[in-house]
């Protein structure tokens, strides 16, 4: 199961992913340039950078070559 959070006015959108169980597997955070909501549908405009965060606190960072080539192009 997902959850989808979309908050306005922040830079940054999480989507929670669930076992069957209903115990949290990860967290993965998308960095982007806005969230907003169109026609009732959420959206975000992702920056490419992604973080992965689990539940034991390790963090994992992905990505982050691409948002490098994004601003040097």
């Amino acid at each position: 199961m997902l959850l989808q959070e979309f908050p306005l006015h922040k830079k940054h959108s999480i989507t929670t992913m669930f076992d069957n169980n209903g115990k949290i597997v990860q967290w993965y955070i998308d960095v982007c340039l806005v969230n907003g909501v169109d026609n009732e549908i959420p959206y975000l405009d992702d920056f490419y950078l992604d973080i992965i965060l689990l539940p034991s606190g390790e963090v994992i960072q992905k990505d982050a070559d691409k948002l490098k080539e994004t601003f040097l192009h």
